[in-house]
Formats: structure tokens, sequence, C-alpha cells
């Protein structure tokens, strides 16, 4: 199955999953149409937020643009030659359970925090569901657009003339890593919802931080491609998870002998 066959399938899937899981037992149409509102006004928020930065974002943002030409220029080439001259066995195997899949693993995690939310009776796990859901969709959406616009030759493709090399019209999808975006979507929410424990953040950015580094490793990746994949996607899935702390989406099971589903709930202000 090629890549872009998996981006939509995982949209699809998503989208699903938003739009029917809380209304398992709710009216047609009652749920469904919240929950898809919601996906919506979370899309125009994260396309808006630019112009609610301030000082520290666009300093941010004008740092992580030098950082990325500063690897395309000077770093991507000497690091995949290095990764290419000392990848032996041993780095293989061992960064090879890193090696997220842009298709199943999110997936996998989603549904083992909205399992785990209705096993429980968690409303705060379920609704960790959902902004890992819309966090993969918006990403999702954003790296496919980048990538068929940039058209950056992978480094498996390499012929050894410059590690630039765009064209929109080439088929080649390098720029920026998809599967090190979707880690740090998932990584980036995960996060930030569970902040309180001090090793969660660690292990979610330091797993994600894997991911990326298996994608440089396996020669799928340069440099550049890793770190803004890294960088946009903790950007969309942070704005997700504080953005709900602000408009909450609560969804809560229900579990009677009359009625088994959930039942969610969108503040009116």
């Amino acid at each position: 199955m090629s890549n872009a066959s998996k981006s939509t399938i995982i949209i699809l899937l998503l989208v699903g999953f938003l739009g029917f899981s809380p209304a398992l037992n709710a009216k047609p149409g009652s749920l469904v149409n919240e929950s898809f509102n919601h996906l919506y006004t979370t899309g125009v928020g994260l396309v808006k937020s630019p112009a609610n930065w301030d000082k520290t974002d666009w300093i941010l943002l004008g740092a992580s643009a030098v950082l990325t030409t500063t690897s395309v220029y000077y770093f991507d080439e000497p690091v995949q030659r290095f990764f290419s001259t000392h990848n032996n066995v041993f780095l293989h195997k061992s960064l090879s359970p890193f090696q997220y899949s842009d298709f199943y693993i999110p997936l996998s995690i989603i549904a083992g925090y909205a399992t785990t939310g209705v096993i429980t009776k968690n409303n705060y796990t379920l609704e960790t569901a959902y902004m890992l859901a819309e966090s993969c969709i918006f990403n999702a959406l954003l790296t496919r657009t980048v990538k068929v616009i940039a058209g950056r030759e992978r480094p498996d493709h390499w012929q050894g003339s410059n590690a630039h090399n765009w064209d929109i019209h080439s088929g080649q999808r390098s720029f920026y890593s998809g599967h090190t975006s979707m880690a740090f979507a998932i990584a980036s929410v995960i996060a930030w919802r569970y902040r309180q424990t001090k090793w969660v953040p660690w292990i979610s950015y330091g797993v994600a931080t894997m991911a990326g580094l298996q994608r440089i490793s396996y020669n799928r990746h340069w440099l550049s491609d890793v770190f803004v994949g890294a960088v946009s996607a903790t950007a969309v899935g942070l704005f997700i998870a504080r953005n709900d702390i602000k408009n909450p989406l609560q969804v809560y099971p229900v579990v009677s002998p009359q009625v088994t589903g959930l039942s969610m709930v969108i503040p009116i202000r």
C-alpha cells in the first residue's frame, strides 16, 4: 500500500471515529453533527492561530526556519553520509521498534485510549482519544500537502549531487517526514495532557525522537525532514490539546441496563 493510500485511509478512519463513535445510542444527526462541528471549529482555529501569535511564537518560527535552512545546506548531506557509513546491524535492529507506522500505530493508540476511557468510565481519557484523533487528522492533511508541493528527493534516491533537489513534478515526497510528524502529533498531545506526571513528556517525546532517528538511519529522510516534521506536528498537537481546555469536548460513557454507549457534551457559551 502506498503512503498516499495510507494517509487517505487514516484520515477517513479517524474522521469516522470522531463522527460516529460518540453517537452509538444518540438520535441520528445530533452528536454526529456536534462532533464534526467541533472538528471544523478546531481546523478553522488552527488555520487562524498565527493571527494570535505573540512575539515568542514568531521568534520560534523564525528560529525553526533558520535551523531548517541551515540543515538543508550544511548538515543534511554530512548526517546522511555518517549514517550510511555507520549504519551497522546493531543500530539497524535497535531502531526498528521505533518505526512508527503512519497507519497502524496511531489508530491503535487512539483506539486504546478510547477503549480504556469507556471501560474505566474516564472522561479525561476519552477526551484525550478525541484530541489524538484530531491531531492526527490535521497533521496528516498538512504533511501530505507540503510533501506534494515540495517534491523533495529522498536520500535513498540521492545521486550525490546535492541534498536539496526540489521538484513538484518529481513524485518524490521526502519533505517532510510523515512518520516523524505522526509520532510527534501523538506525543505532543499525550505529553501535554499528562504533564503532571513528570516522566510522561520525557517518554512521549523520547519515543517520537527515536522514530525520527529511525527515518534518518533507514535512509528515508534527511535531517531537516525529520526536524520540520517534529516541529510542525508538535505545534498542531499542542494547539489542539491547549485549545480544548478553553473549548472542551466532553465525552461521557453511558452504561445502564437499557443502553450502552457514549454521550457527548459541548458547552454553549
